[in-house]
């Protein structure tokens, strides 16, 4: 018996590896069963099991079968629950994320749901709807302003095609290093990041000005910092050479 057979019990695939299903029973053998998955930790270390009869693909592939599109994947409908009969489905791959433990979850209008119901609710970015959480904004449902990126950690794509005003673009840096542009430099969704407003044919062109300036502005004060720094070992090495000299006055 190998390795693998002794860590997944009853393991019983026979004849079954061509099926288009038996990857999915594999998979979610793995994930009870075998401490090496990369996803063990949240399904077998939970203390998930499977339906002892369907450790056999056979039977399993019987009684779960056919699967209704090759887009859908098994999901458990009770998300702390085994992989049992009456617990599982068909489901797609946003219905599944939804339903996993690590789901973020907010509370909205008094009730807790999921944070990418909430957006899509909301017609906004998942990723604002974080960004603005994790900022602790005191309204983080606000609605989107026209004209700014309904960006997704920093940015993602906007409501519409971004538009310069009077030949002005809006460039912003978001924190963790994303740009955006479009809207005015005082929209809220601006709060904390660098601006620039560029005048640009195109906003690809008003992008690569906004990161040109910064690059400058960043050598400029590097060479200002290094300049200060030569001044100050400059007026040491004149103080030095002073205290030298006085030293062989009074000799």
């Amino acid at each position: 018996m190998s390795n693998k057979e002794k860590r997944i019990p009853t393991l019983d695939g026979t004849g079954m590896s061509g099926n288009e299903l038996y990857s999915v029973w594999y998979g979610m053998m793995s994930r009870c069963y075998d401490p090496k998955s990369s996803n063990y930790r949240r399904y077998g270390a939970r203390g998930i099991s499977v339906h002892l009869p369907w450790h056999c693909a056979k039977v399993f592939i019987e009684e779960f079968g056919p699967r209704p599109s090759k887009d859908l994947q098994i999901d458990r409908i009770n998300n702390d629950g085994n992989y049992e009969p009456g617990n599982v489905r068909w489901a797609t791959r946003n219905q599944n994320m939804r339903n996993q433990s690590i789901t973020n979850m907010v509370q909205y209008n008094g009730e807790k749901r999921p944070r990418q119901d909430v957006a899509e609710l909301l017609g906004m970015n998942m990723g604002t709807l974080r960004y603005r959480i994790i900022r602790g904004e005191r309204d983080p449902f606000r609605p989107v302003r026209q004209g700014t990126h309904n960006r997704k950690d920093g940015l993602g794509k906007p409501p519409h095609k971004p538009q310069a005003i009077d030949g002005i673009w809006t460039v912003a840096r978001f924190p963790n290093g994303n740009y955006g542009s479009g809207g005015r430099r005082d929209d809220p969704d601006y709060q904390g990041c660098e601006i620039w407003e560029i005048q640009a044919d195109s906003r690809e062109e008003a992008l690569k000005k906004a990161k040109q300036k910064r690059k400058w502005a960043k050598e400029k004060a590097e060479m200002k910092h290094l300049h200060a720094y030569s001044r100050q070992r400059a007026r040491r090495a004149a103080k030095a050479a002073s205290h030298n000299t006085q030293g062989e006055k009074n000799v």
